[in-house]
């Protein structure tokens, strides 16, 4: 099995993600490249369900806004997000060092991984070491990494699923599918 080396010595802590990037507490993490099979639209969907429910975090994403595959998702995605009037839910941070993005990891309340197809996510690794919450897409490679702390949710689908357990509860919490919506409520909790 893979393990990313993550010097723990050089995290930091959330003062200094305040200071260069402006980031408060109660963030989401999202550090995909802009790809479409990385699936950010699902969040601007959710997000606009949760709008009215006055919850005050922001979706933090990095990585490289020209896909080398499809230079329009990262503007569809924006656009989106506009058009909703989501702006202030939403932190585009561009390109991070490798540093920054353990610490963005680190320090948000979760990292999300939407995917619709994965061959491995290393972030997911990432997250694992760091004890983190992760919210997941419900691929198999998702569930083949294992991660301690994750909530999957269905990738193409809004119907709530009700689970008879609390999110938080370890016995369900691997086969209790969420909806996107209230996986990122939950993660607050």
């Amino acid at each position: 099995s893979f393990v990313p080396k993550i010097d723990l010595d050089k995290i930091k802590s959330l003062k200094y993600l305040e200071i260069k990037y402006k980031i408060k507490k109660n963030f989401l993490y999202i550090p995909n490249q802009f790809w479409k099979h990385k699936n950010h639209l699902i969040l601007v969907k959710a997000i606009k369900r949760l709008k009215d429910k006055k919850l005050k975090f922001k979706i933090v994403l990095t990585g490289d806004s020209k896909s080398q595959k499809d230079k329009t998702v990262f503007y569809k995605f924006i656009s989106e997000i506009k058009i909703k009037k989501l702006d202030n839910f939403f932190l585009y941070l561009g390109k991070v060092s490798y540093s920054d993005l353990i610490n963005l990891i680190n320090q948000s309340n979760a990292l999300i991984n939407p995917s619709l197809f994965e061959g491995w996510s290393t972030s997911v690794e990432e997250a694992k070491i760091l004890d983190k919450k992760i919210l997941l897409s419900n691929i198999k490679v998702h569930k083949e990494q294992n991660p301690k702390k994750s909530y999957y949710f269905k990738v193409h689908t809004f119907r709530p699923k009700p689970c008879r357990n609390q999110l938080n509860n370890k016995i369900n919490r691997k086969t209790c599918s969420k909806t996107v919506k209230n996986t990122i409520k939950h993660s607050f909790v």
